[in-house]
């Protein structure tokens, strides 16, 4: 932070803030927190679930839930205390001079209403333009989120952009009328790691520009070492200590903030590097797999679209086998038809030797008895009316195992999962997120499967939950067996459990090698682009932390081909030819052409 921010009038000063829920006796969620934040400047609030990083970012907009109340202190904005302002004051602040860009894009967008109508909004009631005036003000505003067709998605709706470009859509819609202060909730979780990239740098590029004070609540600790200028650690609504990026979070003094940054997934050299030995469990060969697109209006027919093209690769017995790549390219659909949960247009799939596709009726059950899924969210795929005993057993139902043992095995593989006790007989509603998951990964082991898909199991969980789930699933795993299709967006997570990588684009694999190959020789440049993207914080030798970026060493393509290349990525055109993959060393292949 500059001299000159530093001496200016702080933009946001929070005074010993606290805030409680429930009536007497109250709980005290928020207790005494202090930090206060200048022009320009990106303050991280980090923590883990629950730890009151929302309920202070709520509290700043005056939008707290029913339950929830400041009890003690205050907060003052561009030097006017927010609670003595009455509703009408505080409805021309938020958004006007406050903004919010949350979690969920799409929960924020109204899906009834056309993104330019609700980026115009704002401009039209509290900068008073002209509906024309807002329009060109708005699609300036697009092209500065790097939106490639602002005319046209000014005309969509949310429900017809990706998810990163709904969330530049909202940064577009909050940065407009030029906040002095955003309050951004993990605005970057669910996003892949170049999207991340993407909304993190307009963020601050904007923020700097326009001079906004960021307040960045995340649990993702590298992006708020990269990006923030002061962080503030929380620990059960109390702040643990405070202060530069460089000292919080790359030294640190306290031991909470010691074990967070501990937590995070690191390289373990008893993870596999090269491709265990062992015999191909499952089998995938040029696969393609289509969605029908609805049609847009009348008299326009319905297309499909190439969701998998020509996909081939194998998974062994005990094996790890991580799939990376942005939203849309295909990686949960691989995962999904190998569960024939959707169709396919071409290629095959073979299980244990047996083709996938001619399993019919009992065969049909028994494969999926024998293979499961842990879903990414997992609250909507756990039966809110059913117990969690229940939820366990239920794939045992069709296996002839009676009731009572049934029940008592739920128990078990509830305990093995960390949830004794009276657990199974708890309702999803009483959980915290990380206790969801334990039981789709209890209900996924307890009929002792040969083969899981892992669909984004930790991209939702704090980084001590997540150490604690992919621990679990590691010693599952030892327990039982069985082999991973494990999706995931999170490199740094993939680099911790995948024996190996499969790097997807729109749909085709690009690479494929031992994790150590792909992370430490990375030959296409979309993965190198994937690598760069993905900052981590390591523990020095000398002690201490410190942040680091790839740089891999671009290389040239094998003898004979060019890189393939879609035709989006920068200084390269749109390749011609038919794509092979090409082995450049022991089972490491590439996606090329040939010259």
């Amino acid at each position: 932070m500059t001299d000159a921010i530093s001496s200016m009038r702080p933009v946001l000063a929070v005074d010993r803030l606290s805030i409680a829920v429930g009536a007497k006796p109250q709980r005290r969620v928020v207790d005494e927190v202090s930090f206060s934040m200048g022009s320009g400047e990106i303050v991280g609030l980090v923590g883990e679930s629950g730890s009151g990083k929302t309920m202070i970012g709520r509290a700043l907009l005056r939008l707290l839930p029913p339950a929830a109340a400041v009890v003690d202190g205050h907060v003052t904005f561009d030097g006017v205390q927010l609670s003595s302002l009455n509703d009408a004051q505080m409805r021309g602040l938020r958004g006007r001079r406050i903004g919010a860009v949350f979690q969920e894009p799409m929960a924020s967008l109204n899906p009834a209403i056309t993104v330019g109508a609700q980026i115009t909004e704002g401009l039209i009631l509290h900068d008073g333009l002209t509906p024309a005036d807002a329009r060109r003000k708005a699609l300036r505003m697009l092209e500065k989120v790097k939106i490639a067709d602002p005319d046209d998605i000014f005309q969509a709706y949310p429900h017809q952009c990706s998810g990163g470009m709904r969330q530049r859509i909202m940064l577009a819609s909050v940065l407009a009328l030029r906040p002095a202060l955003l309050i951004a909730d993990e605005p970057t979780t669910a996003l892949d790691a170049l999207i991340r990239k993407e909304v993190m740098d307009l963020m601050a590029a904007l923020a700097s520009e326009i001079g906004t004070a960021v307040l960045l609540i995340s649990h993702d600790l590298a992006m708020v070492a990269q990006y923030a200028d002061k962080v503030v650690v929380l620990r059960g609504g109390q702040v643990v200590e405070q202060g530069p990026t460089s000292e919080i979070l790359l030294r640190p003094q306290a031991e909470y903030t010691r074990a967070l940054i501990g937590a995070l997934p690191a390289r373990h050299t008893a993870a596999a590097g090269a491709p265990p030995a062992k015999a191909a469990l499952v089998e995938i060969e040029n696969l393609c797999v289509d969605f029908k697109r609805r049609s847009m209006g009348f008299g326009r027919a319905a297309r499909r679209v190439r969701a998998v093209e020509d996909a081939t690769l194998d998974i062994r017995r005990g094996e790890v086998l991580a799939v990376v790549g942005e939203s849309g390219s295909g990686k949960t659909t691989i995962g999904r038809a190998l569960l024939r949960l959707c169709g396919t247009a071409a290629g095959a799939m073979r299980f244990d030797g047996a083709d996938v596709g001619e399993f019919q009726g009992r065969a049909l059950a028994d494969y999926r008895g024998r293979t499961q899924m842990v879903f990414q969210d997992p609250f909507s795929s756990l039966d809110p009316r059913m117990k969690l005993g229940e939820l366990v057993a239920e794939p045992l139902r069709r296996t002839g195992v009676s009731r009572d043992e049934r029940r008592a095995r739920a128990r078990q593989v509830l305990e093995e999962v960390g949830l004794a006790g009276d657990y199974a007989e708890r309702y999803p509603h009483e959980l915290s997120g990380g206790q969801r998951q334990r039981v789709c990964i209890a209900r996924a082991v307890i009929s002792r499967p040969e083969f899981i898909v892992a669909d984004e199991p930790v991209s939702a969980l704090d980084v001590t939950v997540q150490h604690q789930v992919l621990g679990l699933l590691a010693q599952l795993q030892r327990t039982y067996g069985f082999s991973y299709l494990f999706i995931s967006h999170d490199l740094g997570v993939v680099e911790q459990i995948a024996d190996r990588v499969v790097v997807m684009y729109r749909g085709r694999i690009l690479e494929l090698g031992s994790r150590d190959a792909i992370y430490d020789r990375p030959q296409h440049p979309y993965t190198q682009r994937l690598l760069e993207a993905t900052p981590r914080i390591v523990r020095r030798e000398a002690g201490g932390f410190e942040l680091t970026l790839s740089r891999p060493a671009r290389i040239a393509p094998p003898a004979g081909y060019a890189f393939f290349n879609h035709g989006s990525m920068p200084g390269a055109a749109l390749s011609q030819g038919e794509p092979v993959m090409v082995e450049i060393a022991a089972g490491h292949s590439v996606c090329c052409i040939a010259r």
